[in-house]
C-alpha cells in the first residue's frame, strides 16, 4: 500500500506471542489502556492500540507508532496492521517513516 494523502485511522493488534507479560509492558510503555483491557484484547486479538495520523499535522504520532511495532516484533510478536479499514503489511511502517523523513521545504509551503 502506498502511502496516500489523506489521514490515517491505523490499529494494530498482536496475533501471535509468546511472553503476554512483556507484550502487555511495551503497551503500556505507548498507551494509557488499563492491563486487564489491554489482556482482554490480546486474548481475542482485539485491536490493541489505535491512532489517527492527521495529514495537516504532518501525521504527528507516526513515530509512537513506528516505535511500538518494532518494540513488538523485536520480542517476536506477529502484529496486523489496518489502514483505514484495509489490512497492509509491515512494509507500510517504513513506507510511512520513509515519508516522514523526507519532506522537503515544498511539501510545506
Amino acid at each position: 500500500m502506498t502511502i496516500p494523502n489523506s489521514n490515517l485511522l491505523i490499529e494494530l493488534s498482536v496475533t501471535k506471542f509468546s511472553n503476554k507479560k512483556n507484550i502487555i509492558k511495551i503497551i503500556r510503555k505507548y498507551s494509557d489502556r488499563p492491563i486487564g483491557q489491554i489482556y482482554s484484547e490480546l486474548k481475542i486479538q482485539k485491536s490493541i492500540f489505535e491512532i489517527e495520523l492527521l495529514k495537516d499535522q504532518f501525521y504527528a504520532g507516526w513515530k509512537t507508532l513506528s516505535f511500538l511495532v518494532g518494540d513488538l516484533l523485536l520480542v517476536g510478536a506477529s502484529v496486523k496492521i489496518i489502514v483505514n479499514h484495509e489490512v497492509v503489511d509491515l512494509s507500510f511502517i517504513n513506507k510511512l517513516k520513509c515519508k516522514m523523513t523526507n519532506i522537503k521545504r515544498g511539501d510545506i509551503y
